[in-house]
């Protein structure tokens, strides 16, 4: 083999290449270990857990709030004959009458399907309001808080 002046350096060349490289990687692996450090193992998995357990409370506080308004929606609309507000033509002591046959004339107050199914969305929504309302949420410490009335 022949001996030319490229070939003395070439040796020294792939030892710089080579820690170069090394220092390089160390400098790669030492910045993706850093953020790893940062958290203890299965803190993200705990959080993430915590967060359904708290969404599946303000679910069931919905789901528990849908049920009392809704009964206490129809017991309201029974009580006012069908009506959310209680309508002029026929009343007699705060209570709806629906077929009034009187001396003066025969009026008719039914109330049809819509006009019940209406009512009763107003029962619920009032209610709803009611108890959404009474239910906050501290958003700093996810904490609830249900006001005493």
């Amino acid at each position: 083999m022949k001996h030319k002046k490229a070939s003395v350096w070439f040796p020294v060349l792939v030892v710089v290449m080579t820690v170069f490289t090394l220092v390089f990687a160390t400098v790669v692996v030492h910045r993706k270990a850093k953020d790893f450090r940062e958290y203890v193992i299965g803190e993200r998995q705990l959080s993430i857990i915590k967060t359904y357990d708290l969404a599946d409370k303000h679910l069931l506080f919905i789901e528990q709030s849908a049920k009392f308004s809704s009964s206490q929606g129809v017991y309201d609309q029974a009580f006012k004959g069908g009506y959310y507000k209680l309508p002029e033509c026929n009343m007699y002591k705060g209570f709806t009458i629906w077929r009034n046959t009187g001396e003066d004339a025969d009026i008719e107050c039914y109330p049809d399907q819509t006009l019940i199914g209406d009512n009763f969305r107003r029962y619920i929504n009032k209610y709803l309001n009611l108890y959404f309302n009474e239910y906050l949420i501290d958003k700093e410490t996810n904490t609830e808080h249900v006001l005493e009335v």
